[in-house]
């Protein structure tokens, strides 16, 4: 997309979701730091986007790609974009583990380099997908249900657990799940009305679905999140919290309509992506150790450990931003 082309939310919408990132990978920081906290409140916050933070993601890059052009310059724009960035950061983390950096592959489980990004590599497989069905059939009909089948395929399999997390099969059931929503975004792409009515009424039906999952506390309406373990019958339920979401997300960020500092993250969302785990990780270690925060006699003390770590955290991802963009690193990612 030309700088003159650029959708200005959805560099907003990409922002809001970055950030949400560090707060739901806070959560789980947390719990490696051993902290015994009641963050409650924090992870109410948390599903309230959960559901659908990561396909957004998917969807804006379907929108805003091209899959008509022909295989050379295809794959040299996902080279430059995905591929080169990927490798590097997965190289970059590989020496920081071997020098002793903790959490420089996961944080999840056993620092094992296929597994440190999964999300880049799903990307990149979706993105394989959707080009190849695209040369096949011109017809988005033909995308949605090739790519829905694929999504069911993708669920099933890492349902089943035919393979482990730590394999790079994981990696490729989010790939077969993902391509639906980037074909979601061709869809909505080429069909400019139909996505007007979804931006216009998404947010109503996803904040109805939340209220009927906090109501009945139903677990028809799971996430399509790192941790998808779900039954087929939940599979449009399922669909519903997403796409309903993520055109919220995209509504309230048109509403937006301006932030530089949301618009600064959106843009450089890959890099946050892919650094944020080490600081994010000895930046909470630090404040809950050294600083003791928690500790503090008030009422919230831990909220404020929270939010310390968070603006800590989102100052160092400017200050890594600013090196891979700004430096001969950028390079690295295709800049």
């Amino acid at each position: 997309m030309t700088a003159q082309k650029r959708i200005t939310y959805f560099d907003i919408a990409k922002g809001l979701m970055i950030l949400g990132l560090l707060v739901s990978h806070f959560s789980i920081v947390k719990t490696h730091l051993g902290m015994k906290n009641d963050f409650r409140y924090l992870d109410m916050f948390i599903t309230l986007y959960s559901g659908f933070f990561m396909q957004c993601f998917f969807f804006i890059t379907g929108y805003c790609s091209s899959f008509t052009i022909d295989a050379k310059r295809f794959f040299t724009k996902l080279f430059k974009q995905l591929l080169l960035p990927l490798c590097f950061f997965d190289i970059l983390n590989q020496v920081l583990y071997s020098l002793g950096v903790k959490y420089a592959c996961d944080v999840f489980s056993t620092p094992i380099y296929l597994t440190s990004m999964w999300f880049v590599r799903a990307l990149i497989l979706a993105k394989i997908i959707v080009w190849v069905i695209q040369k096949v059939s011109k017809s988005d009909y033909v995308l949605l249900i090739v790519t829905f089948a694929l999504l069911v395929v993708g669920g099933a399999l890492n349902e089943l657990h035919l393979f482990t997390k730590e394999t790079e099969f994981f990696c490729y059931c989010h790939g077969l799940l993902a391509s639906f929503f980037v074909a979601l975004g061709v869809f909505f792409k080429r069909h400019g009305t139909l996505y007007e009515i979804f931006l216009k009424y998404g947010w109503s039906v996803y904040i109805t679905v939340l209220l009927v999952r906090f109501v009945s506390k139903t677990t028809v309406f799971q996430s399509f999140d790192a941790n998808i373990n779900f039954g087929i019958y939940q599979v449009v339920p399922m669909l519903i919290l997403t796409v309903s979401g993520l055109f919220a997300c995209l509504m309230l960020s048109k509403q937006i309509a301006s932030n530089p500092m949301l618009a600064f993250y959106g843009k450089n969302s890959l890099i946050v992506y892919c650094v944020h785990i080490i600081p994010l990780y000895y930046i909470s270690r630090f404040v809950y150790n050294d600083l003791h925060v928690s500790a503090w006699h008030f009422i919230g003390s831990y909220y404020l450990l929270f939010l310390i770590v968070f603006a800590l955290t989102s100052l160092a991802m400017v200050l890594f931003i600013i090196l891979f963009t700004k430096t001969p690193l950028r390079k690295c990612i295709g800049k």
